[in-house]
């Protein structure tokens, strides 16, 4: 099975994110994710209070809350991931996450499937623990 597609004459990778991200500037922090649908809810919902935006018709991107850069890499992907699927993410069509630190520009996180759903699962575990009280 191919992981590529083919939406409106272009073939997008749904697996990854290139790095650096055309058309993105890299003193910013961000999320990038493999997308084309820049309305997509669970993006969207991720994103706010920040727009998300289209890169190279491809991947789907915004900036990151400049409060959530003092958190570290991992935190900040495993964070972003975990809403995504919370929000409805669909892994057929959008695999993988990248986080683009300004601090590091040169360094960037990659979260795996398998990472993305042990976070989600420990999400789902604290989230059910809590509520039963």
């Amino acid at each position: 099975m191919s992981m590529i597609r083919q939406t409106n004459n272009t073939s997008c990778p749904t697996n990854g994110v290139p790095t650096p991200l055309p058309g993105v500037p890299n003193n910013i922090s961000y999320i990038a994710v493999p997308g084309q649908n820049p309305s997509a809810p669970w993006m969207v919902s991720c994103c706010d209070p920040y727009p998300v935006h289209l890169s190279d018709k491809c991947w789907l991107w915004c900036e990151v809350d400049p409060e959530l850069e003092s958190a570290s890499d991992a935190v900040v992907a495993e964070g972003f991931s975990a809403c995504m699927s919370t929000n409805g993410r669909d892994r057929n069509e959008s695999i993988g996450l990248l986080y683009h630190d300004k601090k590091n520009s040169a360094a960037t996180r990659r979260v795996s499937l398998l990472h993305s759903v042990v976070v989600a699962l420990a999400t789902s575990m604290v989230v059910a623990m809590t509520s039963v009280v």
